[in-house]
Parts: C-alpha cells; sequence; structure tokens
C-alpha cells in the first residue's frame, strides 16, 4: 500500500485491506477499482465502484479491501474545537479601559 503525504489518495492492491479506525475517517471516495467496505456495527457491507462515496456513520471503525487494484480518497473527521486544542485569548480587558463603555456597579 503507498499512502501519499500531501493528500488523502491511497492505493491499493488486490485483496489488500486498509484499516478505518474509529473517528478518524468520516467519508471515503473509490478512484478506480472496486472496493469492499466493511463498517462496524452495520448490517451488510457494501461495494464501491469508480466515482461512488459511503460515508462512516458516527465516525465508525472499518475495513476496506481492494477486490482489484484500486484507488480509494479518505475524508478525516473534521476537528472538533476542544479545551485542548481551543484558542483562548492571552488576557481579558478590563471594561473599564474600553472608552464609552458602561459599567455596572
Amino acid at each position: 500500500m503507498r499512502t501519499e503525504t500531501d493528500s488523502s489518495l491511497v492505493t491499493v492492491a488486490r485483496r489488500e485491506f486498509v484499516e478505518l479506525p474509529e473517528g478518524r475517517i468520516t467519508r471515503l471516495h473509490c478512484v478506480s477499482g472496486l472496493l469492499w467496505v466493511t463498517e462496524h456495527g452495520r448490517s451488510g457491507d457494501l461495494v464501491l465502484r469508480p466515482g461512488q462515496s459511503h460515508t462512516l456513520e458516527g465516525g465508525r471503525s472499518g475495513v476496506v479491501q481492494a477486490l482489484q487494484p484500486s484507488t480509494l480518497r479518505l475524508h478525516p473527521q473534521p476537528l472538533r474545537p476542544t479545551r485542548r486544542n481551543a484558542v483562548e485569548p492571552r488576557c481579558k480587558p478590563d471594561i473599564g479601559d474600553v472608552p464609552g463603555a458602561a459599567r455596572t456597579v
């Protein structure tokens, strides 16, 4: 398997598997080839042909197997602001420092 670092394209040889870790991939798109997709927690598997996409429900984990040499595009889970990655202001201005601001006592 070859992964291009500048994009989310993955080339998969016939019968090769690609693990989809939970919460990391939102959507996958078949660029070329034929892909068998198993989404954990979902009844039934599906096959993607070129041009078809599938969205993983709730960031579930899964496995993709190439039924023939294939290329797929993986779309990562968007980053959600949390306390760990949210930008906090360095200081909070005192309302008294702002001209024309009303002060409550």
